[in-house]
């Protein structure tokens, strides 16, 4: 009997949240793309152990999806939230309240389950911990990119022994820089997150915490974007650009999806996209006066503050600055050796398919990763069987958070989402990058259409990736479904100066392309002003 990867079932007590889980990996995958993503169930581990978190007995991964961080339902994938409350318990209570909001767009709370010696330490190990960190994080970048380079190569005429060679360095890699991002993640970035928004609430203006979290400019996105803005007016070859930032694409975070270095035409369509704008010039000037801003919001807080405590919040402005920015070198350092996974799964498929084990190179993504060093009896009947799972749940919806096992539904009938739109007229949300603006919106499914972005317009979407990065510098706002203050659609908004809300769950589907609307980033409301017909 074949397996289905892409489904389990869940006790009737566990918890399930899909925001955060869908911004990296959004829609139904394929079966090699989950069982790649569900590798990162050891990064978990790792990076809570590291942390202190948890004990080092739980390294080890369980089966059980009672304990495990994450499992697929339908297709998608879903994080346990039971697990994340356990795990999140041995941090300080701020922290806890920082990560569950910021990552998960959620309120829950959870039993501190932590012994009070664990929690203790962890306030004394993360500290240590961060010692050194900037660079440990940035050689484990270089180590991406060497990999990358250095696996495309091999690549090029490898055959089926030597692509499962590149495979397994690719894996090992995957793991090892997911767990440094979750640490980052969770056992600083959360915490700084809290510090930021304990010192605006003493100092009696919460309205900075935004301000502080944002505005420092050389983030490796940005280094993309000023790159694709250079490719844009001829400064840069597409080749050069393609060598640094080839490994994004649309629906980056699906395995069979094609990056940039595979289809370069998609790079002229956005190439083309910012030639023809205005916007995209202002990109430097946008940078600069966020950069300013976050350098005013700390005098002004400093300001606020007695003296005896500006020392400590002088250290945890240093800290944002050094720390948050990293957040992007290590996803852009997990993106892109996920990249050269794809790279050696396709080279495999073709091997298989040219020997005759497979009917074509791409149903290669439809075996599992054990099974691609040990082939099923029936490679092709295996194949059927997953795609037409797949199509059956790309037929269908979950919510974005439930408890026990989803009842799946059938996707939404446009007409009456829309009818409900025009009745509540409002959509509400978590409002990450302030500030006001009104226009048309356009509407994307995924990225594979950003081309026809109209400057100036209000960029609606499910969530985003950093293939959205570019297109985000001619909007003047954005709207997206899942997300909350630290991810990744929040995070470039902040740097661009674009209001943003987030964790509108079905703006895409509420929002019509041409509705004119008022998006405010402040209080995180959506307004319409005028429909389309």
């Amino acid at each position: 009997m074949v397996a289905d990867v892409l489904n389990r079932e869940s006790p009737p007590s566990v918890s399930w949240s899909r925001v955060s889980y869908a911004e990296a990996v959004p829609g139904v995958q394929s079966p090699l793309s989950w069982c790649v993503w569900d590798l990162s169930e050891a990064s978990y581990r790792r990076a809570y152990t590291l942390l202190c978190l948890l004990p080092r007995a739980e390294r080890t991964v369980v089966d059980d999806v009672q304990h495990r961080f994450a499992a697929p339902f339908y297709g998608r994938g879903a994080f346990n939230m039971d697990m994340f409350g356990w795990a999140l318990s041995a941090l300080p209570g701020a922290t806890r309240v920082a990560a569950k909001q910021g990552y998960f767009a959620s309120n829950a709370t959870y039993t501190d389950i932590a012994s009070a010696w664990r929690r203790a330490w962890v306030r004394v190990w993360i500290p240590l911990y961060m010692l050194g960190l900037p660079a440990r994080l940035r050689a484990l970048r270089a180590r991406s990119a060497q990999r990358w380079n250095r696996g495309l190569a091999a690549l090029e005429d490898a055959d089926g022994a030597q692509a499962r060679r590149v495979l397994r360095e690719a894996i090992d890699g995957f793991i090892a820089e997911v767990a440094a991002q979750i640490a980052l993640s969770t056992g600083i970035v959360s915490q700084l997150s809290a510090a930021v928004q304990s010192l605006a609430r003493q100092a009696g203006k919460p309205d900075l915490a935004l301000a502080l979290v944002g505005g420092f400019g050389a983030t490796e996105e940005l280094g993309m974007t000023a790159d694709l803005q250079k490719a844009a007016q001829g400064y840069l070859p597409l080749r050069e650009f393609l060598q640094r930032h080839g490994f994004h694409g649309p629906l980056a975070g699906e395995l069979s999806s094609h990056s940039w270095r595979e289809q370069p035409e998609l790079v002229t369509s956005l190439l083309r996209t910012l030639s023809s704008g205005a916007g995209a010039s202002g990109r430097e000037a946008a940078e600069l006066e966020q950069h300013s801003g976050r350098a005013a919001a700390e005098a002004a807080l400093l300001g606020a503050l007695p003296l005896h405590r500006r020392v400590r919040a002088r250290i945890i402005f240093a800290c944002v600055r050094t720390f948050l920015p990293l957040r992007t070198t290590t996803r852009a350092a997990f993106a892109q050796t996920f990249d050269l996974i794809r790279a050696a799964a396709r080279r495999l498929g073709k091997t298989l398919a040219d020997s005759g084990v497979l009917e074509r190179a791409d149903d290669v993504f439809f075996l599992s990763v054990p099974e691609l060093f040990e082939l099923p009896v029936d490679p092709r009947a295996t194949v059927a069987f997953r795609r037409e799972k797949r199509a059956q749940y790309e037929k269908l919806d979950l919510p974005l958070t439930w408890t026990g096992t989803p009842v799946p539904i059938p996707l939404d009938d446009p007409t009456e989402t829309r009818a409900q739109t025009l009745e509540a007229r409002t959509i509400s949300g978590s409002g990450v990058s302030p500030g006001i603006v009104e226009g048309a919106a356009q509407v994307f499914v995924d990225s594979s259409c950003l081309e026809e972005m109209q400057e100036g317009a209000i960029l609606v979407c499910n969530t985003t990736d950093p293939s959205w990065a570019a297109t985000m510098m001619l909007a003047s706002g954005l709207v997206i479904d899942i997300g909350g203050l630290l991810s990744h659609g929040a995070i470039v908004a902040r740097e661009l100066g674009i209001p943003c809300v987030i964790n509108t769950v079905n703006g895409t589907r509420r929002i019509r392309t041409g509705d004119r609307r008022r998006v405010d980033g402040d209080r995180g409301v959506v307004t319409i002003l005028e429909p389309t017909p």
